[in-house]
């Protein structure tokens, strides 16, 4: 068994319409970004994925392509700022692209609904403050509240909006702070295009078809078990680029019944489980939650149960643990593996609990204390 690393990576599952690897490694840098900032429901992740993926034109574009047809304008803008058939025809006939382009946008983003609607109230915001990213940033308005929160200087230069990583930061920042909240739109695809197309909830959503075909393939592709993780490893944060490690919550202790202790042997394999899979956590930038709790208990109660004293090396690959223990030379000892989601959702108290009782017993009139996040229920690592 080779030495820990950091997993074998294997093509992602099949998602309609990333026909390209600059597509597909687009969306699955943001899927990777998404779950570390929180959107780590299966459901929710696939709905977040599905929408953006419709509003970015399956992850091809970053920036908003103005070059309409006359007939293609005003059937998507209609009489905005008083464009006629006839006016959107003299648009698309300026020969030059670069004016054609700032013509369109001052006319559908600038005047009386620019400056009502998005806050475009000098001449050229239009153009400047166009759709950018991968939710279509939009106006001078919008560019001032997301700098706000994301720290990005999109005021003086909006063209940030148009770069991978700020746009990844963007739509997640979006969607925690305009769908999150709104009802069951985390994981109704028609509440959350309702409210990214419309505004609010209740209004017809454009392009609904392909915004709930590519949720349920996201859902599927999340349902392979391993995927996420390895998409996680595909995806590493640059140590510069990380904000925080992860926090383990505020600790409470797990009290067995006082018939039962563990051995020091148990206590040492408990040991070596922990330092590995936070080791995983730290290495993934994950979120650590009940799950890794009960991943820690589960992966020493299985190493005890497979032989091992000590666990020296540990990876995972295709949804699978892999652990061993190596003797001094570097050969194996004992070698064992679980299943990274039936690890993940053992309860610690049954895996402390087995632990327990393959130990030689011994009298104690207290119990065990073990320090084990807070939590009641169990959460899988991945789905």
């Amino acid at each position: 068994m080779p030495n820990e690393t950091e997993g074998v990576l294997v093509a992602a599952p099949y998602v309609p319409h990333l026909n390209s690897d600059q597509q597909r490694q687009r969306a699955e840098s943001l899927l990777a970004h998404a779950y570390r900032s929180g959107i780590t429901d299966p459901k929710e992740l696939a709905n977040f994925m599905g929408q953006v993926q419709h509003e970015s034109q399956n992850f091809s574009k970053l920036e908003e392509n103005l070059n309409y047809s006359g007939g293609r304008l005003f059937d998507v803008f209609g009489p905005r700022n008083g464009l006629t058939s006839q006016r959107a025809n003299d648009i698309a006939a300026i020969p030059d692209k670069t004016e054609r382009a700032r013509t369109v946008a001052e006319q559908v983003y600038g005047g009386a609904y620019g400056a009502r609607a998005l806050g475009n109230t000098e001449p050229g915001d239009g153009y400047n403050y166009r759709g950018r990213g991968y939710v279509q940033l939009t106006g001078k308005k919008n560019y001032a509240a997301y700098a706000t929160s994301t720290g990005l200087d999109l005021l003086n230069h909006p063209e940030l909006a148009a770069n991978e990583p700020n746009a990844e930061l963007l739509a997640i920042n979006y969607w925690q702070t305009a769908v999150q909240s709104k009802g069951q739109a985390r994981t109704d695809v028609v509440e959350a295009g309702s409210i990214i197309n419309t505004g609010s909830i209740g209004n017809q959503v454009k392009g609904l078809a392909d915004r709930q075909a590519n949720a349920a393939a996201w859902e599927a592709a999340l349902g392979k078990e391993g995927y996420l993780q390895e998409a996680l490893a595909r995806h590493p944060l640059p140590d510069e680029q990380a904000t925080r490690s992860p926090t383990p919550p505020e600790q409470t202790p797990l009290r067995l019944q006082p018939s039962l202790s563990l051995s020091p042997q148990s206590l040492q394999l408990i040991q070596d489980s922990e330092h590995h899979v936070r080791n995983l956590a730290e290495r993934y930038r994950l979120p650590w939650d009940p799950g890794m709790d009960n991943t820690v208990f589960a992966l020493a109660q299985r190493a005890q149960a497979q032989g091992l004293t000590g666990i020296t090396h540990l990876k995972v690959e295709q949804g699978l643990i892999h652990f061993a223990q190596f003797n001094g030379n570097g050969s194996p000892l004992q070698e064992g593996q679980m299943g990274a989601l039936d690890a993940a959702n053992t309860p610690a108290s049954e895996s402390v609990t087995q632990l327990a009782l393959a130990a030689t017993p011994a009298p104690r009139e207290t119990g065990v204390d073990l320090a084990f996040a807070s939590g009641t229920e169990p959460l899988a690592l991945q789905r």
